[in-house]
């Protein structure tokens, strides 16, 4: 560390040197969805059926990354609510949802928030909980003519694209 070569005493200047280093070099942040960190801030779609467990896993980045999560699901009706702690087990910077399907309302939005001792993440992760199936929409237009079409959302969330023949 050349910085520190100055120090006279050997121990005060190590000592000195490495408060130094922590300080300065290590930089300490509020927790950030590891999606968002990738470019997309657009919601995880998962596709799922009725009666299913759904396992979703948050990963957040954060220094420290001892985090605490909280989990939120707004229904379809609208409806928001904290989720208990007793779905969901976190480590370190990342937290597992194990989510059971009952009714069509538990369908919607699922936030994943997390904290650290400097703060609170400033967005949560954004999971969109959508049936798996068909969709039926109305028009495909090509060549200024309206083609019917179905899409098709499999729970592997794979999206095809289909035309009435």
């Amino acid at each position: 560390m050349p910085f520190c070569a100055d120090y006279y005493n050997f121990v005060v200047g190590l000592l000195i040197c490495h408060v130094y280093v922590g300080v300065f070099l290590l930089s300490a942040d509020a927790p950030a969805c590891q999606s968002e960190l990738s470019g997309t801030d657009a919601p995880i779609i998962i596709a799922a059926s009725r009666s299913e467990d759904v396992n979703i896993t948050c990963e957040m980045d954060a220094l420290p990354d001892r985090l605490k999560f909280q989990w939120t699901h707004t229904n379809t009706v609208g409806e928001n609510s904290e989720l208990e702690p007793d779905m969901y087990t976190s480590l370190g910077s990342k937290s597992l949802l194990r989510y059971h399907l009952r009714s069509e309302e538990d369908f919607g939005t699922l936030l994943c928030w997390a904290h650290n001792a400097i703060g609170a993440a400033e967005r949560p992760c954004v999971y969109q909980l959508v049936p798996a199936g068909l969709f039926v929409l109305p028009c495909f237009y090509t060549l200024n003519q309206c083609v019917p079409f179905y899409l098709h959302l499999y729970k592997t969330n794979t999206l095809l694209l289909h035309t009435w023949e």
